[in-house]
């Protein structure tokens, strides 16, 4: 890797950092508990236009969370992240609340009436 490339991926770091700190001073997240397939999970839920791996990440670590909901309403897209400790696979969940699909840590899905009905369950951090 060129010195030139290092310094790109830290700009890059840098300006995703930038923005994620920004977006927890101006965004609202949301939490409530939430069962699925039996089991109850502490679930959260943010609106995102950019960085939303960096967003999970901060929000899952701060907020202990096992499952984040990250909603596009412009793109009508559903990301999911889920805390290491969890079991659930996101990949399945996906699947069952939209025809989405992914792997068991991450996942994404078409926006529908059945995950607005459960982030409607979830409140203001």
């Amino acid at each position: 890797m060129s010195k030139h490339d290092t310094v790109q991926i830290i700009k890059k770091f840098i300006t995703d950092y930038t923005s994620t700190l920004a977006y927890f001073k101006d965004s609202d997240l949301y939490k409530g508990s939430v069962v699925l397939g039996g089991t109850s999970y502490n679930i959260l839920g943010a609106f995102f236009s950019v960085n939303p791996h960096s967003i999970a990440n901060k929000a899952l670590e701060d907020h202990g969370g096992d499952i984040i909901f990250l909603i596009n309403i412009e793109k009508n897209v559903v990301l999911m992240r889920k805390n290491k400790s969890c079991g659930i696979d996101l990949g399945k969940l996906a699947k069952q609340l939209s025809s989405g699909g992914g792997t068991s840590d991450v996942a994404g899905c078409i926006l529908n009436d059945t995950i607005i009905n459960i982030t409607k369950l979830l409140q203001p951090c």
